[in-house]
């Protein structure tokens, strides 16, 4: 379900019933490491901080209790442990702003937070029932998190406060959302809906479709080039307006 690589050559792999795949060799070859723990998740993404030692997993509990939604390693994923957490729902995706602050989010609205480098996490409020399906930070104030039914929010104090916003979306699944800077970002959903804003989100644009598949992911490296993933093995590539 999700990948991460801390460089060139080490990166992990997770998947259902707490499957970790790790590779050090850049993806030539994989080593699979299942869990024994019958309380695993169905893992539906992995994170790892800036030096390869902390890292993260989130997923479903598949209804198992007591929920475990996340796992946790300090040893660059040579073992994992599973963490107390305030919520039983099932997490999507996880991500952190610098080493400190970090952010959950997943189903019925759920989203958890931590200031400690992911020791300690905490649920913030808002509104929204829906399954979330993305959160970027920007930095430690800047956030966006996209989900079920067309969903947008966004904050401007690490999430003390999230408004809700209306991109043109209707009921659309919207899963994930990405900046590259303070102002230019893009969001995916189905029906390869694609959004761009270049004023910090203030307005989005949406843009001409260039396929009908579900768009679930996107990356930026560098440059002026923007790409996003889909179902059927679409990838489509997007470049920055100026």
């Amino acid at each position: 379900r999700s990948m991460a690589f801390v460089d060139e050559n080490r990166g992990w792999s997770v998947g259902s019933w707490g499957t970790m795949a790790r590779t050090t060799d850049g993806g030539k070859s994989w080593f699979t490491v299942s869990s024994d723990d019958a309380k695993a998740p169905h893992f539906r993404d992995v994170f790892f901080l800036a030096g390869g030692k902390q890292g993260f997993a989130v997923g479903d509990p598949h209804g198992i209790e007591p929920a475990y939604p996340l796992y946790l390693t300090s040893n660059g994923g040579d073992s994992w442990s599973k963490q107390s957490f305030p919520t039983n729902s099932a997490l999507n995706v996880i991500t952190f702003a610098g080493d400190k602050y970090g952010w959950a989010v997943g189903d019925k609205g759920t989203i958890v937070y931590s200031y400690d480098g992911g020791r300690v996490w905490q649920l913030q409020q808002n509104a929204v029932k829906d399954n979330l399906r993305s959160v970027f930070f920007f930095d430690e104030k800047l956030g966006w998190i996209v989900g079920d039914n067309g969903i947008v929010m966004h904050t401007k104090d690490g999430g003390g406060l999230w408004e809700t916003k209306s991109i043109g979306a209707g009921t659309s699944a919207l899963y994930d959302v990405l900046f590259v800077d303070e102002k230019r970002g893009f969001i995916v959903g189905s029906g390869g809906k694609v959004f761009y804003t270049g004023n910090g989100g203030v307005s989005w644009v949406a843009m001409s479709p260039l396929v009908s598949q579900r768009l679930y992911s996107l990356a930026y490296a560098r440059g002026d080039e923007v790409w996003a993933a889909g179902e059927q093995g679409v990838v489509l590539k997007y470049r920055l307006p100026k």
